[in-house]
């Protein structure tokens, strides 16, 4: 009887740990995927400014500064909180995590000027513009990792279900999706700095709604298995 009380309770918790596990990657996606439309509507109705910014960083200069930071701070936080099922999965998330929190507290440089938009001076050294783009890559590239490499993982005793199969078809479109932005973003910066419209913030914003569900998807709100 002590036997089986104990392994009941050890599949109790096990249970809650992986329904904790699920609400935890399901915060993630959902505040990933949530940035960059609170960002733009938030600054839209608080900051009576329709101007969409040149990048997501350049809204830390708007009145929608402390929801920036707050929500990058909030990502850090559950990254680091996360446990995956492997060593590995917790690496890389406390990796991603560190990266996110140099995005936050690194300001990227804007060489604007104040507008009913843009609220806030750029006082900072130059080199936290540098940081911030360094801490930004790496960030991606971690996420983009996590994506191919370490969601797509799969049990070796187990052959797996065709949810799990499905799900991993996702997992990479996200991360090469979040690749291909970055790549993209650079090639912008390198060549065509100067266009009208808001190419970085379109492709910063595909990678963050790529990253949140793949996330998503891992804590299996959409396509779980039955």
């Amino acid at each position: 009887m002590p036997y089986l009380y104990n392994m009941n309770y050890l599949n109790q918790t096990n249970q809650s740990q992986t329904i904790s596990y699920k609400k935890l990657r399901r915060a993630v996606g959902i505040v990933g995927i949530s940035i960059p439309f609170v960002l733009y509507f938030g600054n839209y109705w608080l900051g009576n400014c329709s101007i969409v910014q040149s990048s997501i960083s350049y809204y830390y200069y708007t009145k929608m500064s402390y929801f920036l930071v707050g929500s990058i701070c909030a990502i850090s936080f559950f990254l680091l909180c996360y446990n995956g099922v492997q060593k590995i999965d917790s690496i890389v998330a406390n990796w991603a995590a560190f990266f996110a929190l140099g995005v936050a507290f690194f300001p990227t440089t804007f060489r604007g000027t104040l507008n009913t938009c843009v609220i806030l001076q750029n006082n900072n050294p130059a080199y936290f513009g540098t940081l911030h783009n360094i801490f930004a890559v790496l960030f991606f590239i971690t996420l983009a990792c996590m994506s191919l490499f370490i969601f797509t993982l799969t049990n070796k005793n187990l052959p797996p279900s065709k949810q799990k199969l499905a799900r991993n078809i996702i997992y990479k479109i996200c991360g090469y999706l979040i690749l291909g932005c970055i790549v993209a973003i650079g090639i912008i910066f390198i060549f065509c700095n100067n266009l009208s419209w808001q190419p970085v913030f379109i492709l910063e914003s595909v990678a963050l709604i790529a990253f949140g569900i793949s996330w998503l998807v891992k804590g299996e709100m959409f396509m779980g298995d039955k």
